[in-house]
């Protein structure tokens, strides 16, 4: 579907599945400056959705074109200054050695919103990640016990109950 066509209604654009794709994605990655990016532009996507519902209708199309705007402007096509904005900060949060897979996962999202046909949840995993597996990292608490559990076990026979003593209960 060619968006520069001045028969390609944005305010249809699927922005669910578009945005379910990056969603999925930028947890995946869970890079702190992706993250709050990201964030940004939900947010403002909402404000920039509420100023444009005269222009476009409901509050659906309004987002839905905000949405359509945002993946457009990833591929150099047009929006307003601050949705380009917007585009530039998620993309430059980005570290380099992950920039070619948001690359494909803004592709991946921007094809899903114009057909209606969601993403795979396979392929919305960040694999540029060389970092333990492609799932959602632990959480910090759990990656720490994970790390302490390595070192006891490593560190050979640890007494862990001491029953060499001669005491017994109630005993005097």
């Amino acid at each position: 579907m060619d968006t520069n066509d001045t028969t390609y209604d944005k305010t249809k654009f699927d922005y669910v599945k578009a945005r379910r794709a990056v969603d999925m994605w930028v947890d995946n990655l869970n890079h702190p400056n992706v993250n709050w990016s990201w964030e940004i532009m939900l947010g403002c996507a909402e404000v920039y959705g509420n100023l444009g519902v005269n222009k476009f209708g409901t509050f659906k199309e309004s987002l839905a074109s905000i949405y359509h705007d945002f993946f457009d402007a990833w591929h150099n096509g047009s929006a307003n200054f601050g949705i380009i904005g917007i585009m530039q900060e998620f993309a430059e949060a980005c570290p380099e050695e992950h920039a070619e897979d948001q690359s494909r996962i803004m592709a991946l999202a921007f094809a899903a919103g114009k057909s209606g046909k969601g993403v795979p949840k396979a392929d919305c995993l960040c694999f540029s990640r060389t970092e333990g597996t492609k799932q959602r990292p632990l959480a910090p608490q759990a990656a720490a016990r994970m790390e302490q559990k390595d070192k006891l076990a490593s560190g050979g026979l640890s007494l862990i109950v001491d029953n060499t003593s001669t005491h017994s209960r109630g005993a005097k």
